[in-house]
């Protein structure tokens, strides 16, 4: 049998089993089907702030070929800097939810800087958040810059 679940403000009819994603969010290994129900949204509400440039760190505060964590919004961001240049990623690991930010900054063949999780060693580069194994985009990736001394990030 299956079960019925409150998820992004609707109600999802599952037949099989489900998992919480890395982003608190349920995921499912077979189709989901929205339950009619007039008194449920069908889609959560768009952030209105989601383009917008968040202050996360001061500029001192990511070393060169270091990371930091921050927290932006109930998101966990890993945040890079590696030849100059600065990167963020979701902060936990898609394999299993390890602390991004206190791996390892290499770079790949290629020459792409990248950073290995500490737990399990999967790797992604940092600017795409493509595991280097199996080429997939498993890590979110977010945009970044530097404003002043500070740095900030958009949660698009």
């Amino acid at each position: 049998m299956g079960a019925t679940l409150h998820f992004a403000e609707r109600l999802v009819w599952q037949s099989k089993c489900c998992y919480l994603t890395q982003h608190g969010k349920f995921a499912v290994y077979e189709a989901e089907r929205l339950m009619p129900d007039s008194t449920h949204h069908s889609e959560p509400s768009p952030d209105p702030t989601a383009d917008q440039w968040i202050d996360v760190a001061a500029v001192d505060a990511v070393p060169e070929a270091g990371a930091i964590e921050v927290v932006v919004k109930g998101e966990v961001i890993a945040l890079f800097r590696c030849d100059g240049q600065l990167f963020a990623l979701d902060g936990l690991c898609a394999h299993q939810g390890g602390p991004v930010a206190q791996g390892t900054l290499g770079k790949t063949d290629g020459g792409n800087p990248c950073v290995t999780c500490p737990w399990h060693g999967w790797q992604y580069e940092l600017e795409t958040g493509i595991q280097t194994i199996n080429r997939q985009p498993l890590q979110r990736v977010f945009p970044v810059r530097q404003q002043g001394d500070r740095i900030e990030v958009q949660l698009v």
